[in-house]
């Protein structure tokens, strides 16, 4: 295989990796908007308001970097608070073989 062919070949296993994480990344992001969803109480507030209240912030945000800094820290702070909610992972117990 050329020297070439090789730098090919790693950079499609980089590109690979870099595919797969941002499919991890836009899951963990969907995640945490679905907890905010979730926080709403019921009936309280329609699914139109809460899209058109989304469409809002995101119009605002990508003028006002301010106020976009200000809703970032409480994101941050609610996926915080809510990641200690999570259930843990299970893990696979140690499965050794016993002579």
């Amino acid at each position: 295989m050329s020297k070439l062919d090789q730098q090919i070949q790693k950079l499609e296993q980089q590109r690979l990796k870099l595919e797969a994480d941002l499919v991890t990344l836009k899951r963990q992001r969907n995640e945490d908007i679905l907890k905010v969803l979730e926080a709403f109480p019921d009936g309280n507030v329609c699914s139109k308001t809460i899209i058109g209240i989304l469409l809002e912030g995101l119009d605002v945000a990508a003028k006002d970097a301010k106020k976009a800094e200000v809703w970032q820290k409480a994101g941050d702070t609610f996926c915080k608070r809510n990641s200690s909610k999570r259930s843990p992972k299970k893990t696979r117990p140690n499965l050794k073989k016993t002579a």
